[in-house]
């Protein structure tokens, strides 16, 4: 893209009065977008669509926090972050800016009360709610043995009572204990395994029902980790067993060189030897992923050869 390209894309996504709003907003501190839509008395899908645009200009910068999204102004000292603290300049608080600045206050106050802005390897919030109504009605029970790195508490629950025998996978010292003290207060009977303790066994065991969350490691525009994690779903499923994996919507989109997401997403498990079942998509507190439910792909007979 050029010179004159970037600079058009920017001053378009700042060319609105709902998102010079929420530049201000931002200001302020990173928020969520449930705390900026609060603020601007707007819903989530709404306020999600316009940080969208503000952060494919560059204008915010977009950072995992937990469960949440938040967004912040640019760090720095890039033409980016000079051209928004020019048009911050020129913004002045009125009442109705003031308004929203003391009604995002309140917003964050509330969050903290609730623990903060779903900070903590198993924070609740309303996008792990989305995530189980989504996908649970589908047929997750009575799967038998099944592999789960999930850090939605609420699709943990319910994936974890449903199957015969449960491993919770966690990715860090740290968040196996958080896992371990969950399924101990909740009454769940499941053992659990660090990753690369269980992964690097010589003989790995099979599971009919393997679920990877969004790579930790994932970045926007980066699909390496989203490639892994496909490839190991492979791997560890039984010759019947399904798989449902996640990526990231935006991280797709960034990587995907024109090509439509989910269109990108079926390209990776075929890639992968995984056959694609459905794409759920689900949305909500500025997140938006797509789950693949899959299986292992059949694989082909060879021909048999003429007399």
């Amino acid at each position: 893209m050029s010179v004159l390209d970037t600079l058009a894309t920017q001053l378009r996504a700042a060319a609105d009065e709902r998102r010079l709003r929420l530049l201000r907003l931002c200001a302020d501190g990173p928020a969520s977008v449930s705390a900026l839509a609060a603020a601007c008395a707007d819903s989530e899908p709404n306020v999600s669509r316009q940080l969208k645009q503000l952060a494919g200009a560059g204008l915010v910068q977009r950072t995992r926090q937990g469960q949440f999204v938040e967004y912040a102004l640019p760090a720095g000292e890039g033409d980016e972050a000079r051209l928004v603290q020019w048009l911050l300049a020129r913004l002045a608080d009125d009442p109705a800016l003031q308004a929203a600045r003391l009604a995002l206050q309140r917003a964050r106050r509330a969050e903290a009360a609730r623990g903060g802005a779903g900070r903590g390897p198993l924070a609740p919030s309303r996008f792990g709610r989305a995530l189980a109504a989504a996908l649970v009605p589908a047929g997750a029970n009575g799967s038998g043995r099944a592999l789960l790195r999930c850090r939605h508490p609420e699709l943990l629950a319910a994936l974890a009572r449903s199957a015969r025998e449960a491993v919770l996978l966690a990715t860090s010292a740290a968040e196996r204990a958080a896992l371990r003290r969950w399924a101990a207060e909740r009454g769940v009977a499941a053992e659990v395994a660090l990753a690369p303790a269980l992964l690097v066994q010589p003989a790995a065991p099979r599971w009919d029902l393997v679920v990877l969350d969004e790579p930790p490691t994932s970045r926007p525009g980066a699909i390496g980790a989203l490639e892994a994690d496909l490839e190991l779903a492979r791997r560890l499923l039984a010759p019947a067993g399904r798989a449902w994996l996640m990526a990231d919507y935006d991280a797709l989109e960034a990587a995907a060189g024109g090509v439509a997401p989910p269109r990108r997403l079926r390209g990776l498990l075929l890639a992968a030897g995984l056959e694609c079942q459905d794409l759920v998509p689900v949305e909500s507190e500025g997140r938006h992923v797509l789950v693949a439910r899959c299986a292992a792909a059949p694989v082909a007979a060879p021909l048999a050869r003429s007399a």
